[in-house]
């Protein structure tokens, strides 16, 4: 009975663990007041705990199974192989568990290459592969489990929904309007749909490509780092050599070689390019917020130059037309953070960053400030690290020392500093702090936000900061 008790569990962690991954499903709900109540932008999170406790109930369930086997083995002499694979039940029960242990497997190494018989496995490719066993995953499930249809039914038919939405939004191809390298192994494309229609997006959100050239069933998520203003748009994709199919999409655009020229536009025309699109993400929620921190990390700047060229657009069309409508737009402040390790990397959006600040009515409403965290080409920092390490400084202000328009510093952000007096400047409000970076960045950032507000209670302070994350 207690094994069929954690049958019952799996019955429906199983059924419910393919919830959390309906891409439009979850992107309709941002639109509703379910938003407000459910933590839509922790799905990948919650599928994940959905299956710790799969795995929780299956090894319960097996364990309790096979000393069921023992104790009929030593009772009436019968097999435990034979009582655990002389069945229906036995076989798909076994396979169910191989199966599910490949997807942990290959979920652990899907951002890493593997090495394995002398041969290099890209870690995404394999993990995309692997989860695509979840199919063949259902139906022994319905063989093993009697009962399991009931409980499946309804999140299968959401699953069919889903991938008819999917297959017929990502039919259109893409045209290719411009393709370079920017910085330092970072792919600049820009794109329009062939077909009439206009790409319709939001600021911050993402999609997903897909080159047939290189994989036929293979789609990978990028930011759309283009304003929804602009007539085409755009994605700024790391392309390393090691990125196995990042790196083959530069070199069918003929820029596997930073100093060479692009394809003609004639010969680029024959790289085929797929997406569906676009997906909403934390930082679309920055325009429900009067003052907002945004925080980047590398190449997670993008959704943010995205969001910072949709407000330098519309600023700009409401000085040409006069309007003093939308006041919500008109008095956003905005407190922008990107952190970089080198120059090269810095330079990669530099002209991006400099075209939004030259917008005269945005001078009052930005505050761009960036830290260089590794060591400069152009500036001796190693000296100059040493000056404030010596004293006991987590950052130094460069903007004397290199005349650009922004806050520029070495070393780490201190956010305690930060919060601190950016809560000081806007007393009463609810700060929407969006960050997009790696997960030891989130922690920091999301651990001196809790500090902040933990303090402005002690204070009997109406000042919140709003943590919103996009882990990479």
């Amino acid at each position: 009975p207690y094994a069929k008790g954690f049958g019952k569990m799996l019955n429906v962690n199983c059924s419910f663990i393919i919830l959390p991954v309906l891409r439009n499903i979850l992107c309709w709900l941002r639109s509703t007041p379910v938003a407000d109540i459910i933590p839509l932008n922790d799905n990948i999170k919650m599928h994940k705990i959905v299956f710790g406790f799969t795995a929780f109930g299956g090894l319960a369930h097996a364990t309790l199974h096979y000393l069921n086997f023992a104790w009929a083995h030593q009772r009436f002499g019968e097999s435990i192989a034979k009582q655990a694979l002389g069945n229906l039940v036995g076989i798909t029960g076994h396979l169910i568990s191989f199966i599910m242990l490949l997807m942990a497997i290959t979920a652990f190494f899907n951002r890493k290459l593997i090495n394995c018989f002398g041969r290099r496995f890209d870690g995404y490719r394999t993990f995309l592969l692997v989860h695509k066993l979840w199919i063949p995953c259902f139906v022994f499930l319905w063989l093993h489990g009697p009962q399991f249809w009931a409980f499946s039914i309804w999140p299968l038919l959401l699953m069919g929904m889903e991938k008819m939405v999917q297959t017929s939004r990502a039919r259109v191809d893409v045209a290719i309007v411009e393709a370079k390298i920017v910085g330092r192994d970072v792919l600049a494309l820009k794109m329009k749909l062939q077909s009439k229609r206009k790409f319709v997006y939001k600021a911050g959100e993402y999609l997903y490509l897909n080159c047939p050239q290189i994989a036929e069933l293979e789609w990978h998520p990028f930011t759309i780092s283009s304003a929804p203003e602009d007539a085409y748009f755009s994605c700024h994709i790391r392309c390393r050599p090691d990125m196995d199919w990042c790196f083959q999409l530069r070199t069918l655009l003929g820029l596997a070689s930073s100093d060479k020229a692009a394809k003609p536009t004639a010969e680029r025309s024959l790289v085929r390019l797929r997406v569906d699109g676009p997906y909403g993400s934390p930082s679309e929620e920055v325009f429900d917020h009067d003052t907002v921190v945004l925080v980047g990390a590398g190449i997670g700047v993008t959704p943010f130059i995205s969001i910072l060229k949709s407000i330098s657009i519309r600023a700009r069309q409401r000085e040409i037309a006069g309007s003093m409508d939308n006041l919500q737009q008109q008095s956003l402040k905005v407190y922008f953070y990107w952190i970089c390790r080198d120059e090269q990397e810095f330079h990669s959006f530099k002209d991006l960053i400099d075209a939004v600040i030259d917008s005269a009515d945005l001078k009052d409403s930005l505050q761009v400030n960036t830290y260089t965290t590794g060591v400069s080409v152009f500036i001796d920092y190693i000296a100059l690290r040493r000056v404030f390490l010596t004293l006991g400084l987590q950052e130094l202000n460069l903007k004397q020392v290199k005349l650009e328009r922004y806050n520029q510093y070495s070393g780490k952000p201190n956010w305690g500093r930060i919060l601190k007096e950016i809560a000081g400047d806007h007393q009463g409000e609810e700060i929407g702090v969006f960050l997009c970076g790696p997960p030891a960045l989130a922690r920091e950032l999301q651990a001196s936000c809790k500090r902040q507000n933990q303090t402005a209670n002690k204070l009997n302070s109406k000042t919140i900061f709003k943590f919103h994350k996009e882990s990479f």
